[in-house]
């Protein structure tokens, strides 16, 4: 077992020789600091240390202990260690995943199916997890492909025309602006060709459409919701970039004639396997009751009931057709949603390990205070819940997190407290700081942190762990500004007023006591 990382100075301990262990995992550990305090750096070179199976000794910048004794075998222990990382903010760090590291932070392969294993911790947050299913192609970018394929080349105009005004002009304002240099050429003359360009290709995409969705409607009972399987299979195709053009307009047109476009110039090439997926989307849209989107009828969606259809979606075909989505979420559940999702989705990919690292970078951010409060509770579920099921020996957790409603349920032992760098802190913070003591046993369980924690009221971890007030800064100043001006006798109206709004019952007396005789009105 990981037993502490030693960096810089500050050592956090994950496991002591005197501490038991309150949580269901084997260690829940906390990183608390200001901005700019190195929470993320922290976590960073432990990773980096993790992942160095060559260095001959361990990093001078962090070091690890395995049950209280030094790291001394970096390869033996990567391959027996798994580590992953979680951040749900953007634009931070990407680690890169390795054969033993998993950044879940942009985990794509996670099953929204699987929340239904979570769904009594998604409840603690107030969350029910409701699906849908969606069907959205691309209409436009699939009309302006085949547009250009006619444009391009005419064998694909269906053999009743003869030619097409709009073709000839698209095809022709391509070779004009394939004939321009964009160094040589008048801007000008460049713009009206792209301009033009545009305008007719949008002309051509959206006669396409018309003809599609009245043969569509002539095809099939429900010619809108065909036309969306058809148009959904296409832009498979078209994902998958392993079909030609001929193939695509072959499938399209077979199965819903076009008096514009076809492909009967071109050998009859093998679309079974697409004329199979369009049967079994079709087979989807009629079982479940898909609803058309207003804005868009191409488009529809379908309450689905996780259990209940999880197999209809999870077939390998059809995962790349419907998009499953959770409605409606805010900022928080979309976050508490996307973190437990992706986190499991990291574990099960790396459960052969015996031991995995978990950590958490911020992963209380947007939740709002009560979430926060449950923070620690649901995750010691949801990560128990985890180890059983992945059989994982050892899992254990460090967060690093600006929240005092989290470090109320972590011992004070297994909270380490990093500090702003020095070019940050102003000289009268300086001289309050004390002389750092000799950190005399790293590795066996050192000096735990002053501040209190583990069920301490908040006020105090505010003040003292996080050194900060309880009061906003914006309140603090304009109370003190009144403060000033009772002492100085130029109390006024504004004063007055702002005594009456104070809510703090202390504060609100020993205000009004200042107030000189007379003044009480």
């Amino acid at each position: 077992m990981l037993t502490s990382i030693h960096q810089d100075g500050k050592t956090l301990h994950l496991k002591t020789k005197t501490c038991t262990n309150l949580f269901d995992i084997d260690s829940m550990s906390l990183l608390i600091g200001p901005n700019g305090s190195g929470k993320t750096r922290f976590l960073q070179r432990t990773i980096e240390s993790f992942l160095v199976d060559d260095a001959p000794t361990p990093s001078k910048n962090c070091r690890l202990s395995i049950d209280f004794k030094p790291r001394t075998n970096p390869r033996q222990f990567s391959e027996k260690w798994s580590l992953v990382y979680f951040n749900p903010l953007p634009l931070r760090t990407k680690f890169r995943d390795q054969l033993n590291f998993t950044n879940a932070s942009f985990e794509k392969n996670t099953n929204l199916f699987d929340l239904i294993k979570h769904n009594k911790i998604l409840e603690g947050f107030g969350l029910e997890v409701k699906l849908f299913a969606e069907l959205r192609p691309n209409v436009q970018k699939i009309m302006e492909l085949f547009s250009i394929a006619v444009a391009d080349n005419r064998k694909f105009l269906h053999k009743e025309i003869a030619h097409h005004p709009i073709v000839k002009m698209l095809s022709d304002t391509i070779i004009k602006r394939k004939n321009i240099s964009d160094f040589d050429a008048n801007q000008k003359q460049v713009e009206e060709i792209e301009n033009r360009h545009f305008t007719l290709l949008n002309e051509l995409a959206n006669q396409l459409r018309l003809d599609f969705e009245k043969s569509a409607n002539r095809r099939a009972k429900n010619g809108t919701q065909f036309l969306t399987a058809v148009l959904s299979v296409v832009q498979h195709m078209i994902e998958q970039k392993t079909h030609s053009i001929q193939k695509i307009v072959a499938f399209a047109t077979a199965h819903i004639h076009s008096k514009l476009i076809d492909s009967h110039s071109y050998p009859n090439e093998d679309i079974n396997d697409s004329n199979l997926l369009l049967l079994n989307v079709l087979q989807i849209l009629r079982t479940l009751p898909f609803i058309e989107d207003k804005h868009e009828p191409l488009h529809c969606a379908s309450a689905i009931n996780p259990v209940k259809h999880r197999k209809l979606f999870e077939q390998s075909a059809m995962t790349p057709i419907f998009t499953i989505r959770l409605p409606g979420m805010s900022s928080g559940q979309e976050a508490i949603i996307t973190q437990i999702n992706s986190i499991y989705s990291a574990l099960k990919k790396t459960k052969e390990k015996r031991n995995i690292l978990l950590m958490i970078d911020e992963g209380d951010a947007f939740l709002h205070l009560a979430w926060q409060r449950r923070y620690i509770w649901q995750m010691n579920s949801f990560l128990s819940q985890c180890k059983k099921e992945l059989e994982i020996e050892n899992l254990q957790l460090i967060i690093a997190t600006h929240s005092p409603l989290l470090m109320s349920d972590i011992p004070r032992e297994f909270v380490c407290e990093l500090e702003e760098p020095e070019d940050n802190i102003v000289f009268s913070d300086i001289e309050k700081k004390q002389p750092e003591a000799a950190n005399e046993d790293v590795f066996g369980g050192g000096p735990p942190s002053q501040s209190p924690s583990f069920a301490a009221p908040i006020h105090a971890i505010l003040n003292l762990a996080f050194e900060s007030s309880t009061i906003g800064e914006f309140a603090t100043r304009t109370i003190n500004k009144t403060i000033k001006n009772l002492k100085s006798g130029q109390f006024t109206a504004r004063d007055r007023y702002l005594i009456s709004i104070v809510d703090d019952p202390i504060i609100k007396r020993e205000l009004q006591s200042m107030i000189p005789n007379g003044d009480h009105s």
